[in-house]
C-alpha cells in the first residue's frame, strides 16, 4: 500500500468538503458517501473507532478521505428464537421476538409476550467498568421494561411508570390467623389500572399486634427500596395501620385496648403507582 491508496481522484474544486457517509466494509476499509451509489474505491484515513455499518462524518481534503467522527449506527433487528438468554445480549444493537411463545421469562424475558429489545453498551465510556442498559417494548404496546447490567451483575426488570397495565381484580392470599377477613371467598383484592394499584378488603383483630394478611402479586408490588405504610382509624379506642413491607408482604398492625368480641370491622382502600 502507498500514499496514492488514501487519494481521490482528481477534483475540480480544491475546497474542503463534508460529506455523511456509512462504514460499508472493514477489509479494507470502504465508505460509500450519502448519494453515491457505491463506496469509494479508496482507504480513507481514520481518525476515531468506527465499525461496520457505521454513520460517519468525513472530510474531503487534498484528494484525502477523512473519516472525522462516528455520528451512530444502523443495523438491522435480529430475529430472535426460543433459545437466546437476554442475559447474553450485552452488544449495541436490537433485536425482535415474533413469538409469545418463544418469549419465556425463563431466558430472562421480563414478560411471556413478542417484543423488541434494545441493548446500550455505555462500558467503552466508562473505562472498564460495566454499565449496559436493556429495554424491552411488548408487541402490543402495553408494556415496556428496563433493565441495568452493573460490573456483571444483572438488576431485575421495572416497569416503567406509565405503562397502561390493567390487571383485573386478583385475591391477595396468604393470610395468618391474627386477624379475621370481613368475607372469605374474596378477603383482600388488588388491581391494576392505567399504571396505578388499587388494594381494598376488610378486617378485623382476633389476636396478638401485628400480623400478615397476604403477599402481593409481583406486578403489584410497590417501590421494594422503601416501606410503604397507611394509617387506618378503627374504633374510637383503635388505630390500625397497613404495610407493605421490603418482602413485599402486606401487613398489619394495631394500637389500643379492644377485645376480639368487641372490635368493629375495618375497611380499607389504598393505592399507590405501579413502578413495576
Amino acid at each position: 500500500m502507498s500514499n496514492y491508496d488514501f487519494l481521490l481522484p482528481a477534483i475540480a474544486d480544491p475546497t474542503d468538503t463534508f460529506r455523511f457517509g456509512v462504514v460499508t466494509a472493514t477489509s479494507p476499509w470502504r465508505v460509500r458517501l450519502d448519494g453515491d451509489i457505491a463506496a469509494i474505491d479508496v482507504n480513507p484515513i481514520i481518525t476515531c473507532e468506527i465499525g461496520q455499518g457505521d454513520r460517519v462524518l468525513c472530510l474531503i481534503h487534498n484528494r484525502q478521505l477523512i473519516v472525522t467522527g462516528r455520528v451512530g449506527s444502523f443495523t438491522a433487528a435480529i430475529e430472535l428464537g426460543n433459545t437466546e438468554n437476554l442475559n447474553d445480549l450485552t452488544s449495541d444493537g436490537t433485536w425482535h421476538q415474533a413469538q409469545n411463545a418463544e418469549s419465556s421469562t425463563s431466558r430472562n424475558y421480563p414478560q411471556a409476550l413478542a417484543g423488541m429489545l434494545e441493548v446500550f453498551n455505555m462500558t467503552h465510556i466508562a473505562g472498564g467498568t460495566t454499565y449496559i442498559y436493556q429495554r424491552y417494548t411488548v408487541y402490543n404496546g402495553t408494556e415496556v421494561w428496563v433493565r441495568t447490567n452493573y460490573n456483571g451483575t444483572w438488576n431485575i426488570w421495572r416497569r416503567l411508570i406509565g405503562s397502561t397495565r390493567t390487571v383485573d381484580w386478583t385475591t391477595v392470599t396468604g393470610w395468618d390467623s391474627t386477624v379475621e377477613l370481613y368475607n372469605v371467598s374474596v378477603p383482600v383484592q388488588v388491581c391494576a389500572v392505567g399504571g396505578a394499584i388499587f388494594l381494598s378488603g376488610a378486617m378485623r383483630w382476633k389476636s396478638g399486634t401485628s400480623g400478615k394478611i397476604g403477599n402481593l402479586p409481583s406486578w403489584a408490588y410497590p417501590d421494594t427500596f422503601t416501606i410503604k405504610a397507611w394509617r387506618c382509624q378503627g374504633s374510637s379506642n383503635n388505630a390500625w395501620g397497613l404495610e407493605i413491607n421490603s418482602s413485599n408482604e402486606l401487613r398489619w398492625g394495631r394500637h389500643g385496648p379492644a377485645a376480639a368480641t368487641t372490635d368493629g370491622w375495618l375497611p380499607f382502600s389504598v393505592s399507590w403507582p405501579q413502578v413495576q
